[in-house]
């Protein structure tokens, strides 16, 4: 056999000895990080419907604070996510109720301090 071949044959069994490392054992393992998807605000003849998705990543059981405050009015909704569920809310803001004004919209993980996700949004289009 040439010294090429050789080096060829070589070369190849240890590409398959590191795939099959990369495979079998993912140098990172288990915990990644929650993450706030789809963060959106639509807008209707009536009203507008603040939306968003949570997927939790973190190889484990999360709890997820939601707050909304709507002209300083503030409304909260707690979520308990098993490891890779993805979770959806929707929160209505009636028009007639609210006229205009801003609405804030935050995601805390596990009660810590500072958000996940937050965004503002200014509402306007009186009906």
């Amino acid at each position: 056999m040439s010294r090429l071949r050789i080096a060829y044959v070589l070369s190849l069994a240890v590409l398959v000895v590191l795939l099959g490392f990369a495979v079998g054992h993912p140098m990172v393992s288990g915990t990644g990080s929650s993450e706030v998807l789809r963060q959106q605000l639509l807008q209707t003849e009536d009203e507008w419907i603040v939306q968003l998705d949570i997927v939790n990543r973190e190889g484990r059981d999360v709890t997820y604070a939601i707050d909304i405050s709507v002209n300083g009015q503030p409304y909260s909704h707690i979520a308990v996510l098993e490891d890779g569920q993805h979770y959806g809310y929707a929160h209505h803001i009636y028009k007639a109720r609210v006229g205009q004004g801003d609405a804030t919209l935050a995601v805390y993980k596990d009660g810590t301090a500072a958000p996940i996700g937050q965004t503002s949004y200014h509402l306007t289009g009186v009906p």
